[in-house]
């Protein structure tokens, strides 16, 4: 009943989010909701300043072709900036289209 509340008490744009995230992850295998489960709770194992880092990064590469984000995931700059499981992690979450925005 609480989540059922503090969903009524959100705005129209965050609601049509929410609604969005379930319905993608509704149309997922069942591999892929069990990665999007685990990508997410990695997520949110990082410590808040990492975690508002890999959200910014995953907001740049979400809307790249997959070349390009592998580009950039490979690139000089995201190695010197962020670490091997950060990196993992914002593949595994571009690969899937989910992320902290989604």
């Amino acid at each position: 009943m609480e989540r059922l509340r503090k969903f009524n008490s959100q705005p129209p744009e965050k609601k049509a989010q929410i609604l969005n995230r379930m319905e993608t992850f509704e149309h997922m295998t069942p591999e892929q909701q069990q990665q999007a489960r685990s990508l997410f709770q990695r997520y949110h194992s990082l410590p808040d300043d990492q975690r508002s880092k890999v959200s910014q990064a995953y907001r740049r590469l979400r809307g790249m072709p997959p070349s390009a984000r592998n580009e950039l995931l490979n690139s000089d700059e995201f190695k010197n900036n962020y670490t091997p499981e950060q990196r993992e992690l914002l593949r595994g979450m571009s690969d899937l289209n989910v992320g902290p925005g989604r």
